[in-house]
């Protein structure tokens, strides 16, 4: 059985799959074939293309900060074709030549027969034919034999195959130049990070799956003190409980560090790095060169901006060290040789004691890790949620129609303020409608932007509820829903005045039928304000969204057209300023929520509303469904899981049309029919919730059934997949957007809250 712990970051071998006595042997001989290759391109023959990443060459080369730049072949200002840190060819992360690379086959892998095709080194994977006679179990070591070591055929090198146009290996020289070039990416994309490779004895190839399929996230570790008054996780014990209980499946522990110290100490090198490449190109372009004062000694600006650089760097390798030489967080990951397992131990109760503590549940995909939430326990994670509840209330009750209500009104009255005669007098009377009619969209869309979503955004991200961005994204999209609903629609019926409205409602005089009937009076006549904003945004929106996709667009056409004296010099900062953003999950579909909402609410008592909801969801799904494809990245992937939210809410706008419909019958004398909607509808969408939740409520009912588990081939890989880039080895992978739930969107999105 496996007993060893993934806690060693800097190897990456796939030989530590198993617990034979010859774990050492192996991995020497996979350093020696590593070394021999290491002057060559990386080829299909090499071990390290088994794994879903791929490790250092060295590895006793010391560490360094960071050894790529993340920006490389994420620019799309077609002005940086002349920059040299601009390579299409090499950085093309979503293209394939159907002529050199392999389309359909394994990113990593080699199609055809066993034979035909390479083979890992170190273990074997269980039941793997491969003289034809011969069967081994993934505790052999095909090393040891070495009659049995020379049966084995392991592809030609790739390049070299293509260079000599061999017809025989046409198919392992396609993957082994797609794996190159994704070996080349300097920040991989969401499938590169979700999947690893290994090998299927049914059909024999290469495969990729999802290795979150074989993981599971336990949180809520119950600290331990020690002799010395100290306190910290015991990780051990959990790695040795998982090796009881599954002894032969069971590969070992993934701690979670605290990332956060090394995370800011790459931001900060990146932007120094920015700043010495500005100076670099200022110094070019000038005659004189200028001079700054550091401690005692007087340098160059550019050697200036590299001794910070230098110093930087240092900083980030010892705090790397620090952390992942300190104890680790309250939360791990456990893998498993094969996903039957992981899915068992995610769908028990494990340990005995309470439920609050050693929770277990499917992990997340190595992209889709909301890794701020994994450094606290539960009890931490409610305090957090008391004390930012309020101000989220705040912002979704906050009356957004004060800004109309407010400019509307501020010349009405007698005591108009004297600063505001200028405004209100009869000769600026041209200028107050221009004012009352321009301002309050602007800033209704300031407010909408800014405060509502990004700022919305980071009180959801700070209560640290779910371990997953797209949870995250969904507690989002169920905020959103409610602003759109007390703000919007609400708002809307009382003309802006909801706080107003609500203190003439709940007087002593009113009762539950009077303010029903109150609201059914109202109604219609506040359909034309809905009218025109859903025509408003079934008519021009998607013809901004087709212009203006994202804030890049303005900033590359101001640099474009209005910046004479230069601006984003560096391929970086035209990487981050003209590069499309992340897919605001739920923001955009909060807004196509808020429209159903809208359009159920006033199909009947304005019947014109259903063809203006139809426009709005005909025009901006096409657009929509465009971007997504082609325009906006994917930051994570949740394989479809936003759809029972959408679902459950869709369910909600049901019911608060039926309540509103039933108001309108009381206004009109109904009260027969009114009742009969009560009755009724509640109890049907109320049936109708219960059975979704029951189905796709819970995180078991998206695991992968033991049946389909089952027939899963198994896997190994490192333990870098489900650690943060920033703690890897040349912390890579890492990206300034690492942890942000919606990537692309500097200075507002944010991955760390207080």
């Amino acid at each position: 059985s496996r007993t060893g712990s993934f806690r060693d970051l800097s190897v990456m071998d796939p030989s530590r799959g198993s617990g034979s006595p010859s774990d050492g042997d192996d991995r020497d001989l996979d350093q020696s074939r590593r070394a021999g290759s290491s002057s060559r391109k990386p080829s299909a023959e090499d071990a390290d293309f088994f794994d879903g990443w791929v490790g250092s060459e060295d590895e006793d080369a010391p560490d360094v900060a960071i050894d790529h730049e993340w920006w490389a072949g994420l620019n799309i200002d077609e002005d940086s074709d002349d920059d040299p840190d601009h390579n299409p060819e090499r950085f093309e992360a979503y293209y394939v030549d159907p002529k050199t690379e392999d389309y359909e086959g394994s990113r990593h892998g080699v199609r055809g027969s066993l034979p035909d095709a390479f083979l890992p080194s170190g273990k074997m994977p269980r039941g793997v034919t491969v003289d034809g006679s011969s069967r081994m179990s993934y505790e052999d070591d095909v090393f040891d034999d070495p009659e049995r070591l020379r049966t084995i055929k392991h592809a030609p090198d790739a390049m070299d195959a293509m260079e000599r146009g061999d017809a025989k290996s046409a198919s392992a020289a396609k993957a082994g130049a797609r794996a190159a070039r994704m070996v080349e990416m300097p920040v991989p994309d969401v499938n590169a990070r979700r999947t690893v490779n290994t090998y299927d004895p049914d059909s024999q190839k290469l495969v990729s799956v999802w290795a979150a399929n074989y993981t599971v996230l336990m949180t809520d570790l119950v600290p331990v003190r020690s002799s010395d008054g100290t306190e910290r996780f015991p990780t051990e014990a959990v790695e040795a409980m998982f090796a009881n209980l599954f002894p032969d499946e069971f590969r070992g522990i993934i701690p979670v560090f605290d990332h956060r110290p090394v995370d800011r100490l790459l931001d900060q090198r990146d932007e120094l790095l920015n700043v010495l490449n500005k100076c670099v190109e200022k110094q070019r372009r000038s005659y004189q060169t200028t001079y700054t004062k550091r401690d005692w000694r007087v340098m160059t600006s550019v050697d200036a901006a590299r001794a910070d650089l230098e110093q930087c760097e240092r900083a980030v390798v010892l705090a790397r060290e620090a952390v992942l030489a300190g104890e680790p967080g309250p939360s791990c990951f456990a893998v498993f040789a094969t996903q039957k397992a992981a899915a068992e131990a995610a769908q028990c109760l494990l340990h005995s004691g309470s439920r609050r503590n050693f929770c277990v549940q499917p992990a997340p995909g190595p992209d889709n890790v909301n890794w701020q939430t994994l450094l606290y326990r539960r009890h931490q994670s409610l305090y957090r949620i008391f004390l930012i509840s309020p101000l989220i209330a705040f912002i979704l009750l906050f009356p957004s129609g004060i800004f109309t209500v407010g400019i509307a009104s501020a010349c009405v009255g007698e005591d108009v303020p004297t600063s505001l005669d200028w405004y209100c007098s009869e000769d600026a009377k041209g200028f107050q409608i221009f004012v009352s009619g321009l301002l309050p969209p602007i800033l209704l869309t300031l407010w909408e932007v800014f405060v509502v979503s990004f700022f919305l955004m980071y009180c959801v991200q700070a209560q640290n509820v779910h371990a997953s961005l797209s949870s995250t994204d969904r507690r989002f999209l169920r905020y959103y829903y409610v602003w759109g609903f007390a703000n919007v629609l609400l708002g809307g019926i009382t003309g802006g005045a909801l706080t107003t409205f609500a203190h003439d409602v709940l007087g002593q005089d009113n009762t539950t039928y009077s303010i029903q009937k109150h609201l059914g009076r109202i109604l219609p006549i506040s359909s034309n304000f809905f009218l025109v904003f859903v025509f408003f945004r079934s008519v021009y929106l998607p013809i901004q969204r087709l212009i203006l996709p994202h804030p890049g667009i303005i900033c590359w056409a101001v640099r474009r057209y209005l910046c004479v004296f230069g601006c984003a010099v560096t391929p970086r900062d035209r990487t981050v300023k003209y590069s499309p953003r992340g897919l605001r999950m739920g923001r955009e579909v909060g807004v196509f929520l808020m429209v159903a909402m809208l359009g159920l609410t006033f199909c009947l008592t304005a019947p014109m509303m259903a063809p203006a909801c139809l426009l709005f969801f005909v025009a901006n799904f096409v657009v929509w469904r465009y971007h997504v494809l082609y325009v906006y990245e994917r930051g994570w992937e949740s394989n479809g899981s936003m759809w029972f939210t959408v679902v459950e809410l869709v369910v909600w706008s049901l019911l608060v049309a039926q309540s509103f419909m039933s108001c309108v019958l009381f206004s009109k004398s109904a009260y027969l029919e009114g009742i009969a909607l009560y009755l009724t509808i509640p109890y049907y969408l109320y049936k109708y919730v219960v059975s979704i939740k029951a189905e796709f409520g819970s995180g078991n009912s998206w695991s992968v059934p033991l049946g389909e588990a089952a027939k899963a081939p198994p896997a190994d890989f490192s333990a870098e997949i489900y650690t943060h880039p920033s703690l890897r080895p040349a912390a890579m992978g890492w990206h300034p957007d690492v942890g942000k739930v919606w990537r692309g969107y500097p200075g507002v999105a944010v991955k760390h809250t207080l």
